[in-house]
């Protein structure tokens, strides 16, 4: 005779439901498209003009989701923002990322004019499918995240970026690199 904790007998498909809804969200019946990793991190830096002295922030943030099982990535997004109070938001054609040792453009970051502040030159609140550039995602991801990369701002009638300044992670820096369980869409 079995013990009584022994299930001697098939499921039946009332409990094989009742399990299948139990399991974690990110399981097998949530199918192929379940995004479950992501990763992310955000750089800033202050915006200095001409004559050295701080004249805005500038900030940045990278993320990427992928599906856990098969690797696969389901999202590249960026979220922005530039501020200065010394420059008008109407003058500004041109707000970028470069790498710091080359100089190579590497986000071209759209200016919003949305009802913001009058100090905001461009911003976003939400995440924003990454346009694409000079470098494939993941070099574009290594290289800002390990503190490579400047960010300038142009305006009309400059020949010459006004504002520009480092953007880096600020202390502690977590680990940005690896993959996190996160979320199933």
């Amino acid at each position: 005779m079995s013990a009584p904790w022994r299930m001697n007998r098939i499921a039946t498909p009332a409990s094989a439901l009742i399990m299948m809804m139990a399991l974690p969200r990110c399981s097998l019946v949530s199918g192929p498209d379940c995004i479950d990793e992501t990763r992310s991190f955000s750089v800033a830096g202050s915006l200095r003009n001409t004559a050295g002295d701080s004249a805005g922030r500038g900030f940045l943030d990278l993320f990427e989701a992928r599906n856990a099982r098969s690797k696969s990535t389901s999202a590249q997004e960026i979220m922005y923002s530039v501020t200065s109070r010394s420059v008008t938001r109407s003058t500004v054609t041109g707000i970028h990322v470069h790498a710091e040792g080359t100089g190579a453009l590497l986000v071209d970051i759209p200016i919003d004019t949305l009802s913001t502040s009058p100090d905001a030159l461009t911003n976003t609140y939400t995440r924003r499918p990454y346009p694409g550039g000079s470098l494939p995602w993941r070099d574009l991801y290594e290289l800002v995240g390990s503190g490579g990369a400047y960010m300038d701002v142009h305006v009309s009638g400059a020949a010459d970026p006004i504002l520009r300044g480092n953007v880096m992670q600020e202390s502690p820096v977590r680990d940005w690199r690896s993959f996190v369980h996160a979320y199933c869409s």
